[in-house]
């Protein structure tokens, strides 16, 4: 169990459009949760939810392909379009592969003040890389819980897009963020 022990990161896949019925019931298992947590995710219209209907639940906000390198690439101005998604979600932290921490993106949001979290050290030299551009970095140590029908998944959740609901067999309170390993 983790009763408070460790934070967990309660990451919500969303899609574009179906916002809305998964943040209010994660929200109201959250709400009985009484360790430190974080929720993250690359939908910055789910952390809007969370920031107008729980602004005191930490929230990180998932980048991926920002390096210099991925937006030399492009014609897109991908870096412009996820300022926009920043300026919507309003997280309280960043999280970001180590290209795009390292790069002008990640170095200028933490140069601002928005903590960066490396995301995901696989392995100790991976996490000493990221030391130099993030603040800390999360470690992968579970897996996810399998997907029922086309539904989506989340660390210690299962969403039920048929039901519209989220399925907690077996839930136990401390037992939050911990997933089928």
């Amino acid at each position: 169990a983790i009763n408070g022990r460790c934070l967990p990161l309660i990451e919500l896949k969303i899609l574009p459009g179906e916002e809305g019925r998964l943040e209010e019931q994660v929200a109201a298992l959250l709400d009985h949760y009484h360790g430190p947590f974080a929720v993250i995710g690359f939908n910055a219209q789910a952390h809007a939810w969370f920031f107008k209907h729980r602004p005191k639940f930490p929230r990180g906000l998932d980048g991926e392909r920002l390096s210099d390198e991925a937006l030399a690439k492009t014609t897109l101005d991908l870096a412009y379009l996820f300022d926009g998604q920043v300026m919507l979600a309003q997280p309280d932290f960043l999280l970001l592969d180590l290209e795009s921490a390292a790069g002008t993106v990640g170095r200028r949001y933490r140069a601002e003040g928005l903590p960066v979290l490396g995301w995901t050290a696989r392995s100790p030299g991976e996490m000493a890389a990221y030391g130099a551009f993030c603040d800390n970095a999360g470690v992968a140590i579970f897996r996810n819980i399998e997907v029922r029908r086309a539904g989506y998944h989340g660390i210690g959740f299962t969403w039920d897009t048929d039901n519209a609901q989220v399925l907690v067999e077996d839930f136990e309170p401390e037992r939050l963020a911990v997933t089928v390993a």
